[in-house]
């Protein structure tokens, strides 16, 4: 407690006043006979006097502009631990608390942010130097921009022309918060390539996707700006897919979630599909559940299970119970209705 204190002259005849809590321990006792206690008290002192013997030559010039008494009580409080090679003792500071600040690559959202970017992204910089970050969707996806506008800030404007929504960030902080939200989760080398101009300027390093995993939200990312989530009524199979030019990306996928990749009928050039039961199921039960789709297509999701059941009502006959059931949640499905 600073309350308990001693008076000391020292360097120019400075009286000051530090923390010796227990040098007057035993003052009123007239017979001190504990000459180890005696001298851990002098040793208190030593690393004291030592401290502002460097704070004199050292440390109160670094201070300017703070309070000669808050100089003198940082002095006491950092020297002597780089004196004893222990830690110094340092007040709070939330940018160094783990809790506080974890790892944004970590962060379901930002996860889930970078697979949009890598589908439906584009960061852009000018030749004057302007930054940019832009992403565009269907209309039906719009509350997924929303979302992102929401966390990062933003303007969302609708594309003329087109049944789209584009959200773009282009002022500088913006831009950099968003570089640190999705750095090191950049996976369309194409998309890498463009951060990297922007990480250059603004001197960041430039960080590279590790190896991707089951528990990683890049994937729903993708599905919900690349992929499809479809019903063949002629092989009555449900699909959940991904079209990209990039086959390493949809490698990726099929070593981590299943599936199969194949050259595209037409469009993009290569195409990833789930379409097992059983692996779709997985995904439905063990991923979905933990990084949901933010599009529309997040309805289609969520009905994969009940279409398993209902589609044997196509067959019964027209004008019954159960095939009005299945003609009902057809028409759901096929509109994206909850």
């Amino acid at each position: 407690q600073m309350a308990r204190e001693y008076r000391m002259t020292i360097l120019g005849n400075q009286t000051i006043c530090v923390d010796l809590a227990s040098l007057n321990r035993n003052a009123n006792n007239s017979q001190i006979t504990n000459a180890r206690s005696w001298n851990q008290e002098f040793s208190h002192i030593s690393v004291v006097f030592k401290s502002l013997v460097q704070w004199e030559h050292g440390i109160k010039s670094m201070l300017v502009g703070i309070s000669e008494a808050i100089r003198l009580i940082l002095a006491v409080w950092i020297v002597p631990s780089k004196l004893n090679n222990t830690p110094a003792r340092n007040f709070y500071n939330a940018a160094n608390d783990p809790d506080k600040n974890p790892d944004p690559r970590k962060d379901p959202f930002n996860q889930w942010l970078a697979g949009v970017i890598d589908g439906d992204g584009y960061f852009g910089l000018t030749k004057k130097g302007y930054t940019s970050c832009e992403i565009t969707m269907e209309t039906r996806d719009l509350v997924a921009l929303e979302n992102i506008r929401q966390k990062f800030g933003g303007s969302l404007k609708k594309r003329s022309g087109a049944k789209a929504y584009r959200w773009r960030m282009h002022n500088k902080k913006g831009v950099i918060r968003l570089i640190h939200a999705v750095n090191g989760l950049i996976r369309n080398p194409i998309r890498l390539h463009q951060l990297s101009k922007i990480c250059d300027k603004y001197a960041i390093p430039l960080q590279y996707a590790q190896n991707l995993s089951f528990k990683d939200g890049w994937f729903s990312g993708m599905i919900d700006s690349d992929g499809s989530i479809y019903y063949n009524p002629l092989s009555d199979q449900i699909f959940i897919s991904v079209a990209q030019n990039n086959k390493y990306l949809l490698d990726e996928l099929q070593k981590v979630y299943g599936g199969t990749v194949k050259p595209a009928n037409s469009g993009q050039a290569f195409k990833y599909t789930v379409y097992k039961k059983a692996e779709i199921f997985n995904l439905i039960n063990h991923y979905f559940s933990e990084f949901p789709l933010r599009t529309a297509k997040k309805i289609r999701c969520d009905m994969i299970k009940d279409l398993y059941v209902v589609k044997s009502n196509k067959r019964s006959p027209m004008g019954s119970a159960s095939f009005q059931e299945w003609f009902t949640f057809k028409d759901k499905w096929d509109n994206y209705k909850n």
